[in-house]
């Protein structure tokens, strides 16, 4: 054979993994140890019969890293006739053919991915992407029922289409060794629009909110695109009647979307706002642990914000905030590892519980009117004057609320 076209050229051609598994063939020794430069100076030392390989007496350590190579790379260019290399005479040159390597392993790899591609179960889908920690991404399809089902993107399409939380992605997936991930993405809400929701300049809101059929002493005064309306009351159930008033009225309103978010809400009340158009809703049923809670209430306003950025104006009722406070709070006392100390309702230092006010302070702070659309935040939350804590909430809240409607005990 000819071998003219086995030189350092051509092995330069070839990846570090494929050099380590020709390497290892060959009888380099170690080769993870050496840079790819070095690596292929032993190759053509062996090669030239410069140096003799080595030769494994046992079979003991890890075996070689599984890559989409030839099994056995050393069948391509030795000679059948000499098939065990202790009979080779190592200081007279090899024969070696480069192109019969190069067919070898392009063939082997045609064979191989086309089989890959045959086992994988293709398939196109719509969901809301969850970023956590910039770098580990899921695509969830319906997160309301259990955020461990979310399927796996990796870090280098979240960079490549610079996907953020709430974005609604229509994604191709591919399903190998029973493990889901999304393979590319084909869409990101609908349009090929990158406006930053928090960099752009909150205007003072301009656009009333029409509300059908409501008691005239109900709203104290006009709601308007962009506001922060908290509801107080001293009982959850005359939250969900209020706020559902409110969703009833206001789902006439064409160029709004309604969004619903709810902690531990009856079935029944579900299934009523259901029967309302122009309106989605996510409620968090009971007994779910308090980071199932912050992660699902910062993806719906995530989403939320995606939907303002495409141009939307977006009507959102948080029904339970006060809920909210409390799973942030024993998300601040487990990050410190303290015993819990007892605040009232909430079981909790006051230090975790100032935390936690500050998180729904941001939180509801995200109601915004912008230049061409808006994000209006109806937050409903059970406030008793006599805790100590849920007046500080109260304070808290309405330091930055366009309004304030407290709704009588019955």
């Amino acid at each position: 054979m000819d071998n003219k076209n086995f030189n350092p050229e051509n092995l330069d051609t070839l990846s570090i993994f494929e050099l380590r598994n020709l390497g290892r063939q060959l009888g380099v020794y170690s080769p993870t140890l050496y840079k790819k430069q070095e690596l292929i100076d032993q190759i053509m030392q062996i090669i030239n019969g410069d140096i003799a390989p080595h030769i494994r007496k046992t079979n003991q350590g890890r075996p070689p890293k599984s890559l989409i190579s030839t099994p056995d790379i050393m069948e391509a260019f030795i000679n059948k006739a000499g098939n065990n290399r202790k009979n080779y005479d190592y200081k007279s040159p090899m024969e070696f053919s480069y192109e019969s390597v190069a067919n070898y392993n392009a063939d082997y790899k045609t064979k191989n991915f086309k089989q890959v591609l045959d086992q994988s179960d293709d398939s196109t889908v719509n969901g809301i992407v969850e970023i956590i920690n910039s770098n580990l991404g899921f695509l969830h399809v319906d997160f309301i029922k259990s955020l461990s089902n979310g399927i796996y993107i990796s870090p280098t399409l979240i960079n490549k289409y610079n996907l953020r939380s709430g974005d609604v992605v229509t994604a191709k997936t591919n399903n190998l060794l029973k493990e889901t991930s999304v393979a590319d993405v084909l869409s990101v809400n609908q349009q090929n629009l990158k406006v930053d929701f928090e960099c752009l300049e909150p205007v003072i809101p301009n656009k009333q909110i029409k509300f059908d059929d409501m008691p005239k002493d109900a709203l104290i005064t006009p709601v308007y695109y962009g506001q922060r309306i908290l509801i107080t009351s001293s009982e959850q159930s005359l939250n969900d009647q209020y706020i559902n008033s409110l969703i009833k009225s206001a789902q006439n309103n064409e160029d709004a979307k309604i969004v619903y978010f709810g902690i531990d809400q009856p079935p029944e009340y579900i299934t009523i706002l259901n029967q309302y158009k122009n309106i989605e809703t996510y409620c968090l049923q009971f007994s779910l642990s308090f980071e199932v809670r912050i992660r699902v209430a910062t993806l719906v306003l995530e989403y939320c914000k995606r939907l303002c950025e495409q141009g939307k104006n977006v009507i959102l009722f948080f029904n339970g905030l006060e809920k909210l406070v409390e799973a942030y709070s024993m998300l601040f006392q487990s990050q410190n590892n303290t015993s819990q100390i007892s605040v009232n309702n909430y079981n909790l230092s006051n230090v975790y519980f100032s935390k936690a006010v500050y998180a729904i302070k941001k939180y509801f702070a995200s109601g915004r009117s912008l230049k061409d659309f808006s994000l209006t935040i109806f937050a409903g939350i059970v406030i008793d004057e006599n805790v100590n804590e849920d007046r500080i909430i109260k304070k808290e809240l309405k330091s930055i609320a366009s309004e304030n409607l407290k709704i009588p005990s019955i």
